[in-house]
Parts: C-alpha cells; sequence; structure tokens
C-alpha cells in the first residue's frame, strides 16, 4: 500500500530519527524570528539611526486603498499622488513603494485603508498567514503543530 501525503506525527513504526526534521525545523524557525525581530528594530531605527523614514510594501496597498476610498482609484497608478498617499500614512521622505497589482486588488486595499495604519498591517499580516496555514494543512493532511513547523520555517513564509 503506497502512503499518501506527508506525515510527521510519530507513531510505533517510525524509524529512530524521525523527530530529526522537525527539531531541525523548530531551529530554522527560531533562527528566522530572531531575524526578523532584528530586521524590524531596523527598520524602525532601534539597533543604528536611520536617515530617512522606512516602511514595508504594505504601504503600497494602504495607500492605493486610501485613494480608491477617497473615489479616486486612478490615482493608485499616478507616481505622484500614491507616493503623496504612501507618505500621508507613514512620513514625508519614505521610499516609494508603486502599485504594480491589477484593479481589482484596489476592492480589497480599500478594505483596508478604512482602517488605522498599523491595525490594517498586522491584520493583513496574520490574515494572509491564517490562510496560508489553513491551505497547507489541507494538503499536508495534518492538523497538528508538529505538522505545520516545517511549513512556519519555509524562510518565503518571512
Amino acid at each position: 500500500m503506497v502512503s499518501r501525503g506527508v506525515h510527521f506525527s510519530g507513531s510505533l513504526g517510525d524509524p529512530p530519527g524521525h523527530r530529526r526534521p522537525f527539531v531541525y525545523c523548530a531551529i530554522l524557525l527560531a533562527i528566522e524570528v530572531g531575524c526578523f525581530l532584528f530586521l524590524v528594530g531596523g527598520t524602525h531605527g532601534l539597533i543604528v539611526p536611520l536617515d530617512a523614514p522606512t516602511s514595508t510594501d504594505f504601504v503600497s496597498f494602504y495607500a492605493a486603498g486610501s485613494l480608491a476610498d477617497a473615489g479616486t482609484p486612478e490615482l493608485a497608478y499616478n507616481q505622484i499622488a500614491h507616493h503623496a498617499a504612501e507618505e500621508q500614512a507613514t512620513a514625508p521622505g519614505v521610499e516609494y513603494r508603486f502599485f504594480y497589482y491589477p484593479s481589482v486588488y484596489l476592492l480589497l486595499c480599500t478594505l483596508l485603508a478604512r482602517l488605522p495604519y498599523l491595525v490594517a498591517f498586522l491584520g493583513f499580516e496574520a490574515v494572509t498567514l491564517a490562510v496560508y496555514l489553513i491551505v497547507m494543512s489541507r494538503i499536508l493532511g495534518e492538523h497538528t503543530f508538529t505538522a505545520l513547523v516545517p511549513v512556519l520555517a519555509f524562510p518565503a513564509v518571512f
């Protein structure tokens, strides 16, 4: 009988060391979380002083949503207007992030722009991570934390 799917939980028939991939992934995840926190601290000037304000690419979504919510969705593709909206959402002088998504994506961005910037950012990140974990748990056929650690440790998640 051929086994279908990947199973990370142990059983009596597992060979010795079957938890080794889980341990390696847990270590990788801990390193990635540490690096992520370091990058967050650096982005906010907590490690070294910054010459100019910084942001993530989410500011592009938020600014485009703000423009669409104001009744001017076409300005999401106007670099001058879009950059001004990004600066209004974050800080003057922030590096410009172009909005190159299809216009249908403005529907989601408009909803996000109705929230305060930080709340919208954290909500967007949390919801997309939750959807990712739900899809991956269904693909794997596992719903345990042990099965999701390797999925979380995948570097592209961060």
